[in-house]
């Protein structure tokens, strides 16, 4: 089931996404819920690959992890959208 995944989201992903995907019975880890902001990208992918987890960000720094330094991770779902709206983000997210 899908909904049986799990993420982690990173402290730029705004708290409408974050609590939207709980609302729709997702397994979230916000950097923000659990006091974790300004943690190094690299402690937040150990973080994710312990609790395999996929992390959702903003960031470009984890694609250059991912592609350039073969990180290990259960996935980074890399937000590049023109409409960051919480609503456009999360019916991009949400699979129904």
């Amino acid at each position: 089931m899908l909904n049986s995944m799990k993420f982690l989201t990173d402290e730029n992903v705004d708290i409408r996404v974050v609590n939207g995907l709980l609302n729709a019975g997702y397994d979230i880890f916000d950097i923000k819920k659990e006091g974790l902001q300004g943690s190094k990208d690299t402690d937040l992918l150990d973080l994710a690959h312990k609790q395999k987890r996929i992390i959702i960000t903003y960031d470009k720094d984890f694609e250059n992890y991912f592609y350039l330094k073969n990180v290990k991770t259960y996935g980074i779902i890399l937000l590049k959208f023109k409409n960051k709206s919480p609503d456009n983000i999360l019916n991009l997210l949400i699979i129904y």
